[in-house]
């Protein structure tokens, strides 16, 4: 199991580097405050004025071909095809099929064409790196850029160290994985202004929090002033939550706090289905099965939630995370409804780890008399 970690004799350089971020962030946050106030009666005026055919409408945008077309952005190097993919995505939010803005999907595009992933060997960690350096020097005023970038240095950092107990990380190891964290701090830091004029800089610096070992205050900070600016940005809520998982050094209680706020601060009508999202994701990186046991999470909110996603936006995806929460909750009613919804072909990405075992064994228990 993993742990947070010590950063070991760069505490102290790490601390001043995110006391700086922290400052930066703050003044990022007061400006933006004040931007917000003055422009506050004017986009009151506009959205009364509009009509209410045109606030409530919803024009919904394939996430498949959003993912497949950063990805692909990224995969041949078209940095300005990225820039124009996520400038068009910020200047008019829109929503997936399945409900979520446009702009995660992109982002998880961007991921997947640079292979941001902490599996990564250290050459093709290297290479990830030199590529969003590269992006950053063609593109110096991309928040994108620099929030990518510093991600990929702290999976630089991750492919030095390993997957190991820290017990097992050789010396050496340890030494360039926190250089790589280093550099991936002072990036941030250097770069505060640009990074922090989005949602995705926040989120990046919670990344490298996760890794550096900040402790929980700073993190709580980071993340707080990020979403204050920037109150759709779900990544934050999902980054954060990974950041006070029990295997991260935090508890039970800390992930429970934290789903409640992030529902209670979501703009209606998507904060229930907020709570059954982040606690299935809790369940994915860590809880598993024993979700409803070893977490405070109450059922039947997280049922309510999916049952109002779905009516909503009814993604196969959403069935299938809501049959498979059914199974844990032990609701064999719930379960069986979903099920039929979802037929004979279900998605296994959305049934946790040996997803087609469990989904076996889910359907053969839902089944029994």
């Amino acid at each position: 199991m993993e742990s947070r970690l010590n950063p070991g004799p760069q505490a102290a350089r790490l601390r001043g580097a995110l006391k700086a971020v922290a400052a930066l962030a703050a003044l990022a946050v007061g400006s933006w405050a004040a931007h917000a106030q003055t422009d506050a009666p004017a986009k009151a005026q506009a959205s009364a004025k509009a009509p209410a055919a045109a606030r409530t409408a919803e024009a919904l945008v394939d996430g498949s071909a959003v993912f497949s077309a950063a990805s692909l952005a990224l995969h041949w190097g078209d940095f300005a095809e990225a820039e124009r993919l996520f400038k068009a995505a910020r200047a008019q939010p829109r929503r997936t099929s399945a409900g979520l803005w446009e702009v995660v999907q992109l982002y998880r595009g961007f991921e997947n064409g640079l292979s941001t992933n902490r599996g990564l060997r250290v050459r093709q960690a290297e290479h990830t790196a030199a590529l969003s350096a590269q992006w950053v020097q063609q593109h110096p005023r991309s928040p994108l850029a620099h929030a990518l970038h510093v991600v990929t240095l702290t999976n630089l950092a991750w492919a030095h160290r390993g997957s190991g107990y820290a017990n097992t990380v050789a010396p050496q190891a340890w030494e360039l994985f926190r250089a790589a964290l280093d550099k991936a701090t002072a990036h941030a830091v250097q770069h505060g202004d640009v990074l922090l004029s989005d949602g995705l800089g926040f989120q990046a610096l919670l990344v490298v929090a996760r890794g550096a070992g900040w402790d929980d205050r700073r993190t709580q900070a980071i993340y707080e002033q990020g979403i204050l600016r920037f109150p759709d940005e779900d990544l934050l809520h999902f980054t954060q939550l990974t950041n006070l998982l029990p295997k991260w050094g935090g508890s039970a209680r800390q992930v429970d706090q934290h789903i409640q706020a992030a529902a209670q601060r979501t703009r209606a009508p998507y904060g229930p289905a907020l709570y059954a999202r982040l606690y299935t994701a809790a369940a994915r990186e860590q809880f598993e099965h024993a979700l409803f046991a070893d977490s405070l999470a109450r059922w039947e909110r997280v049922d309510a939630g999916y049952a109002e996603m779905t009516a909503r936006y009814p993604h196969a995806g959403h069935f299938n995370a809501w049959a498979w929460m059914a199974c844990q909750a032990q609701d064999r009613k719930r379960l069986l409804e979903v099920l039929e919804k979802i037929g004979p072909e279900p998605d296994l990405d959305f049934w946790g780890s040996n997803a087609q075992e469990t989904y076996d064994t889910c359907k053969s228990w839902a089944q029994k008399l």
